[in-house]
């Protein structure tokens, strides 16, 4: 008989990231990333635990959420999306057409139709922009509008800036998009850190 795979969920989640959202990132890549600021540190050896069926220890799991800007709870018990924009695209999607398809025309440097994981990483700057206004009514459609094209002019100018005669990948779009979001407050929705430090409790005492 074949033995079972024992493989943690968490695992299999971590390896989602690296290998679909971050596009194959090489597992040396992904440390050094997690531990460059010298603020966290985890041997490289440890990580390739982790994403090989070890349980990891919570905060290791919070620091690949701050560096990759993904959900804790998706990440330690797959709930919802993998990133708070990919829900929210959804949510705009069905809430609100227009106001996407109004983007090839505006955001035409960033929006790319066929990129789901730039339009991700978009969608989470302009939220991040918007909820970080304290006391203001919420963006109308034509505000959203005025707010993309500035951030598709600014990106834009970064790719001139850096390109030179050279073309770049488009995962150096989704980059400076995830570079641009990390900079900006994240916006006080869903369970914070504490709450997910509950459940993993309550769970654990059900077990």
């Amino acid at each position: 008989m074949p033995p079972k795979n024992t493989a943690a969920p968490e695992a299999e989640r971590l390896e989602q990231l690296r290998l679909e959202y971050l596009e194959g990132m090489p597992m040396a890549e992904f440390h050094r990333l997690l531990t460059e600021s010298g603020e966290y540190a985890v041997s490289y050896a440890a990580v390739r635990n982790y994403h090989t069926g070890r349980k990891a220890p919570v905060d290791y799991y919070a620091q690949v959420c701050r560096i990759f800007g993904v959900r804790l709870e998706w990440l330690l018990f797959g709930d919802g999306e993998m990133t708070p924009a990919l829900q929210l695209a959804r949510e705009e999607r069905a809430g609100s057409a227009e106001w996407t398809d109004s983007l090839p025309r505006v955001a035409p440097t960033i929006w790319d139709p066929a990129d789901q994981v730039t339009q991700a990483a978009f969608l989470e700057c302009l939220q991040r922009m918007e909820m970080a206004r304290p006391g203001s009514r919420p963006l109308s459609a034509k505000q959203r509008e005025n707010l993309a094209r500035v951030l598709d002019t600014l990106v834009g100018g970064i790719l001139w800036i850096v390109r030179g005669d050279r073309e770049i990948p488009r995962s150096f779009v989704k980059l400076i998009l995830l570079a641009i979001a990390e900079a900006i407050p994240e916006p006080g929705s869903g369970s914070t850190y504490q709450d997910v430090l509950k459940r993993i409790k309550m769970r654990d005492e059900g077990s």
